[in-house]
């Protein structure tokens, strides 16, 4: 395996005094935790690690059983006392994170129509009316969704919970056969 040695073995305590742990207070951001990829709300437990990313504790307690690497940018928790985060900490950075918007559920008549020609092989776009085209993409939309749903839930489940990768790449085998056939239809 490629993995440095910190990234296969437990943090220690040593390791998780440079946790500062907190009970997350009203800043007006939206932070996701990345290892669950839910908000981490005010009022909610909340691990600041030297690097100032911030998850659930109970989440970041299960993925340091596993590493003692930052989830988001696999830097060694062992060093200073993580700083206290400011707002400005928080705010999302263009060059380093994804939106959270990704995350966002779009009711399918408000999706935005991506500049994509959806057309079957042998068709061509010229002969495809713009009624046609949000169709198949709105018919693509629901199956685009579950696609990503399954596999977010498959790594989570395989970080988190360490359960076997396997059953959730079936699972997504399946979501994408069924954007495979929808493709077709």
């Amino acid at each position: 395996s490629n993995a440095s040695p910190s990234a296969r073995r437990a943090a220690t305590a040593e390791d998780l005094a440079n946790v500062n742990r907190r009970t997350r207070g009203f800043d007006g951001s939206d932070a996701p935790c990345a290892i669950c990829l839910a908000t981490v709300e005010c009022g909610e437990d909340e691990a600041v690690l030297p690097c100032t990313h911030a998850y659930h504790a109970e989440c970041i307690d299960r993925w340091f059983q596993r590493s003692s690497l930052c989830p988001t940018c696999k830097r060694s928790v062992g060093g200073t006392k993580a700083p206290e985060r400011t707002p400005q900490d928080t705010a999302p950075s263009s060059s380093t994170s994804t939106p959270v918007t990704l995350r966002r559920e779009i009711p399918i008549e408000n999706a935005p129509m991506p500049a994509i020609h959806w057309t079957i092989d042998g068709e061509t776009s010229a002969g495809i009316s713009e009624s046609e085209r949000r169709r198949r993409y709105c018919a693509l939309l629901p199956l685009l969704h579950e696609l990503r749903r399954e596999f977010e839930t498959t790594l989570r489940d395989e970080i988190v919970y360490g359960v076997d990768a396997e059953r959730g790449a079936v699972r997504v085998r399946d979501a994408l056969e069924g954007l495979r056939s929808s493709r077709e239809s």
